[in-house]
């Protein structure tokens, strides 16, 4: 799927979706592949939807604490997507279920909260009926380009089988004619069965709300990326977009992502809360070392004097070099791989996974953990103007990253960085005021024990 320019998607939803925000999710997509952000907005929808029947339900009630849960959830869903019409009809909603103003002041007449509420809720269920009409248009129209595909396929078969039995009319062996034309007869499917797909049992992939990462900070980095923007965004240089240099605050490790409602966010801070970072790394280095450890014991005749016991110290990281996820000739994000001197950190980070994942809150997304940290991405540029593709829409801006990617094949963004905490942020970076930096909204942190 071609990533539509701003004002494609303006054309379609007016002001009720943020583009930035949005777009962060077509970013998602592999190319010509919309599977994933469409099943993130489907899956919105049905969690819209129920979510609006609950809030109908404690509306009837009178259950204000409720409707406040409530409205906190779906504020937070809709954030992602950047629907912000209903991202601020549910924060009202939010604000009169906890018996406040919209500035945040108390508002002790529980009726007058109650008759907020209900106004509210029925102009943000017009609102979400809008914005939904116009994504459902949005993702018709590749579905439309499929069903048109699916249809020159069968078109092709249904051909080529009809020349075959052609060509079995002229073949001097006629006797195996009728069998021919029964295993055809009999192998053809109607043509809208054809065109139905299989059905799966598959749920759909919920919208992420939240994500468990490792922080990045640090002088050394700053000044990397600092020294970074100033070069690639150089008009004698390579003449970049500053928005697609990453701010440094937004700068991390992704562990894994969430889709948490109210519970979902206190079960989450409490593993998190939970998590002995020292204990985890001690037993990553240990199943390391154990090979090494048995041998050391073997030749020392099984006694151990505890030289050989592993480290009790923190984690350090270097950040060198810079990638690109996708071709080099057309990329659109380029990123800085990790890496440690001990080879644990990997395992470190899966390990920071398990308990999320066991508890089923963390998404699985069925690929390999990839370690990166996120130093340029076009989506982010305003007003991204790329090249017509197909149905004449704007393609992602991309870029030849080849000289770049040459010049700071060995960049040195960052050395012996220590790992000093494991945070649960939510999803979408916002501006720190009276900075050019941006960070993410944390959720809960946990540090290394000193």
């Amino acid at each position: 799927m071609a990533l539509p320019d701003d004002k494609e998607l303006e054309s379609i939803f007016g002001d009720a979706i943020d583009l930035t925000t949005f777009k962060q999710i077509l970013e998602m997509d592999e190319p010509g592949d919309n599977e994933f952000s469409s099943s993130i907005v489907f899956g919105f929808f049905e969690q819209a939807e129920e979510t609006f029947e609950s809030m109908d339900t404690a509306l009837s009630d009178k259950d204000l604490e409720k409707l406040s849960e409530l409205g906190h959830f779906l504020k937070g869903s809709s954030a992602t997507l950047g629907l912000i019409k209903v991202r601020d009809g549910c924060e009202k909603i939010q604000r009169y279920g906890k018996q406040e103003n919209l500035d945040g002041s108390p508002e002790p007449d529980a009726a007058v909260c109650l008759e907020r509420v209900k106004e509210a809720l029925t102009a943000v269920k017009s609102d979400y009926e809008e914005v939904e009409t116009g994504l459902r248009k949005f993702y018709k129209e590749d579905e439309d380009d499929t069903t048109r595909i699916k249809d020159i396929e069968i078109s092709f078969i249904q051909n080529t089988i009809t020349a075959s039995l052609c060509l079995l009319l002229f073949d001097k062996r006629l006797s195996s004619l009728p069998l021919a034309l029964r295993r055809y007869r009999h192998s053809q499917r109607p043509l809208a069965a054809a065109r139905t797909p299989p059905t799966t049992s598959m749920p759909p992939k919920l919208t992420p709300t939240h994500f468990l990462c490792i922080p990045l900070a640090g002088v050394q980095l700053a000044t990397a990326l600092a020294a970074f923007r100033a070069d690639v965004t150089s008009a004698m240089s390579f003449g970049l977009p500053d928005d697609a240099v990453r701010p440094l605050g937004t700068l991390h490790l992704t562990l894994g992502v969430m889709s948490l409602k109210k519970d979902g966010v206190e079960k989450a801070v409490e593993i998190l809360k939970g998590l002995k970072l020292k204990e985890i790394l001690t037993e990553t280095r240990l199943a390391k070392d154990a090979k090494t450890s048995a041998a050391v014991l073997a030749l020392s005749g099984g006694s151990n004097d505890g030289s050989q016991l592993p480290k009790t110290n923190g984690l350090s990281l270097t950040i060198r070099g810079l990638h690109s996820i996708q071709s080099a000739e057309r990329a659109a994000v380029l990123y800085a791989p990790p890496s440690d001197p001990e080879g644990i950190l990997y395992n470190f980070c899966k390990q920071l996974q398990k308990p999320f994942q066991d508890s089923g809150l963390m998404i699985d997304e069925n690929r390999p953990l990839l370690l990166h940290a996120t130093i340029f991405n076009t989506v982010y540029v305003k007003n991204n103007l790329g090249p017509r593709g197909s149905r004449n829409k704007r393609e992602r801006l991309t870029i030849d990253a080849r000289d770049l990617l040459n010049r700071y094949d060995d960049y040195l963004w960052a050395e012996n960085m220590p790992i000093t905490r494991v945070a649960l942020c939510r999803m979408g970076a916002k501006p720190i005021p009276g900075t050019d930096d941006a960070a993410y909204e944390v959720e809960a942190e946990v540090e290394f024990e000193p």
